[in-house]
């Protein structure tokens, strides 16, 4: 069984490794200028971190390699925000990204008011008070991190985008873990490599080969899953045999496949 080469320079590294820093900030923009926010987007681009360098960075952590502290981003766009862009939406088939989060709340089992809008949502009632951007920014230092917080919106602010969220978070005293345990047994391990060599695996083994479970845990308690279970453009789990590979996922839009057609887009 081989597992899929990712397309590591074009996946964010938030979507599959994870920037597992002490401290992170969210900045929710709204659009006041579509083309000048685009040509700030894009010159942003560049500093936007992929799998490929947190991982890197990752890795040289655990190894306290790093000498000074960093900070690492990720974007995140709205439905509304890729029109306000210009991008065509009429082929996706994700009904809850095509809407605001309050569009589900009934569903999901939360408090609605009469007109089935959400009664306690701070963001994402309607497309009103819904981040067209979302700036996921996390960090080793948390003054170094606001620092940076700091220039891109003032960046923002340049381009025609103001603030309607922001929110800064911290590792909690001890390492105390909110919803799991500390060793992270609950957390799934994406299938996947980093690279074309056939062991340059995005989730570390710990199991010898010869061991029967190997195939199927990354380590006691971590099952494997297929990639497309996350990103559009991979395959997908099959319930009744995880060691093969399902259908390719699909948003519906072309520019939502990858590696082939464009960039992996990630799954909401």
């Amino acid at each position: 069984m081989v597992e899929p080469e990712l397309d590591v320079h074009e996946i964010q590294g938030n979507s599959l490794r994870g920037f597992n820093v002490p401290a992170q900030t969210l900045l929710g923009l709204k659009i006041d200028d579509p083309a000048t926010a685009k040509a700030w987007l894009a010159a942003l681009s560049h500093r936007i971190d992929t799998l490929a360098t947190v991982h890197e960075y990752r890795v040289r952590r655990s190894f306290r390699s790093v000498r000074a502290p960093r900070t690492l981003l990720n974007v995140a766009l709205s439905a509304h925000g890729l029109d306000l862009f210009g991008v065509d939406l009429r082929d996706v088939e994700d009904g809850l990204f095509l809407n605001p989060m309050g569009f589900a709340a009934g569903s999901l089992g939360d408090p609605v008011d009469g007109s089935s809008e959400p009664i306690n949502y701070v963001l994402g009632r309607q497309w009103a008070d819904t981040p067209d951007i979302l700036l996921i920014v996390g960090g080793d230092s948390p003054v170094v991190m606001r620092q940076f917080c700091t220039s891109l919106t003032d960046a923002a602010a340049m381009a025609s985008c103001h603030v309607i969220y922001a929110e800064e978070g911290h590792r909690l005293d001890n390492e105390i873990e909110h919803f799991g345990f500390r060793d992270g047994i609950s957390q799934v391990g994406v299938r996947g490599r980093l690279s074309a060599v056939a062991d340059d695996y995005l989730t570390l083994r710990y199991l010898a080969p010869e061991d029967p479970e190997s195939s199927l845990l990354a380590r006691p308690g971590q099952a494997l899953v297929w990639p497309g279970q996350f990103l559009f453009g991979y395959p997908t789990q099959l319930a009744a045999d995880p060691l093969v590979p399902g259908p390719i996922s699909d948003g519906g839009a072309a520019w939502m496949k990858s590696p082939v057609q464009g960039p992996a887009v990630r799954r909401r």
